[in-house]
């Protein structure tokens, strides 16, 4: 059996290797949308976490102006290392850009990160990687000077499905999947989480992160899901294996059946909920 990563871990091995074309997806345009929801100010501090490339990161720090700043945290050297290629070419631009390769679940052991000392804290499509999501914003909202807001999202149920499916497998068959969306029922579990983090919920909404719109996948099309999916894919690699593949793909065929709807059709909706959260 596969020993399990930490989530640490997982994020580097998935991410090193998006860095180069990270930013040539629909991560911009959504990030765009993100940053609008947020409406930074000048002068504010923002504490931006899985800062990844820096599509957060930038846009912030342009907004708060030179009166501010703005501190990247990601694990991922290659997606850091985009974001240090652009630092580096517009340092003046970007002089109020600090960036920390580190595990965000662990930024305590930052030293120049200090509690309520900030007016934002972001996580950008990050949170379903997360194996306690909500242990982590209650650590996060630490770092909120009271007032502050803190901006994340997360995919609805039914958003790349055959990712929530692949998940499902993961834990049936004991095996890691980095992965954890199985808490995410509806529009309402976000802020829920927000709320039991001691945060209130000062505003959230939904938006398209992709442009596709609605999809629909047949019961017959499990198989060649399971092959794009999961035999070609990084983040499921432990189920690919020779040992566990023909186990896996009995298991995902099952979990696919379940989320059918009664025509015998799954549904992929493009939704994203992204959710405002303020400290008392």
């Amino acid at each position: 059996m596969a020993t399990e990563e930490t989530q640490a871990e997982s994020a580097q091995r998935l991410y090193d290797q998006r860095g180069s074309n990270y930013d040539d997806s629909h991560h911009p345009s959504f990030v765009a949308k993100f940053v609008k929801f947020a409406n930074f100010q000048p002068g504010q501090r923002v504490l931006d976490l899985a800062c990844g490339t820096g599509l957060v990161t930038f846009l912030a720090s342009s907004a708060v102006g030179s009166d501010g700043e703005v501190i990247g945290v990601d694990i991922s050297s290659g997606m850091l290392a985009q974001a240090r290629v652009r630092k580096d070419q517009e340092p003046d631009k970007f002089s109020n850009v600090r960036l920390y390769q580190h595990d965000i679940t662990r930024i305590e052991e930052i030293p120049d990160i200090q509690q309520t000392s900030f007016d934002f804290v972001t996580c950008a499509s990050a949170l379903v990687l997360l194996k306690d999501p909500l242990a982590a914003v209650k650590s996060w909202a630490k770092y909120l000077k009271p007032g502050g807001k803190f901006v994340t999202d997360v995919i609805d149920p039914h958003n790349f499905i055959d990712g929530m499916v692949i998940e499902r497998v993961g834990r049936r068959m004991g095996l890691p999947v980095p992965y954890n969306r199985d808490w995410v029922k509806g529009e309402e579990s976000l802020p829920g989480l927000i709320r039991e983090a001691g945060l209130e919920v000062d505003k959230y909404t939904s938006m398209p992160a992709i442009g596709t719109g609605t999809k629909y996948f047949d019961l017959s099309d499990a198989d060649n899901v399971f092959v794009s999916k999961v035999i070609t894919s990084e983040a499921a690699k432990h189920l690919a294996t020779a040992d566990v593949r023909d186990q896996a793909r009995r298991i995902f065929k099952e979990e696919w059946l379940k989320v059918a709807d009664d025509n015998d059709k799954i549904k992929d909706i493009d939704c994203t909920y992204v959710v405002m959260g303020r400290k008392p």
